[in-house]
């Protein structure tokens, strides 16, 4: 069975939900500057086998960088 449109568009709406959401605890965590979350976001982590975070939410795995921020802010091991 094929996802129909609307199921499409859910997907798109929360993944657009938790993208913001991650922006916005990254500006936190990193000062409040939206340049520093860039920074973060497209500079290699060697938590992430040396590539970028930004990489990962391209390829749609968004939760690969929400674990990784949440890890850092809450001080838990990766």
């Amino acid at each position: 069975m094929n996802p129909s449109p609307t199921t499409d568009l859910l997907k798109s709406a929360d993944y657009t939900t938790r993208h913001k959401q991650l922006i916005e605890q990254l500006r936190s965590f990193l000062g409040g500057s939206i340049e520093n979350v860039n920074i973060w976001l497209n500079s290699p982590h060697p938590y992430l086998e040396n590539r970028t975070p930004q990489s990962f939410i391209n390829e749609g795995k968004i939760e690969v960088v929400e674990y990784l921020a949440w890890a850092m802010e809450t001080g838990q091991p990766w």
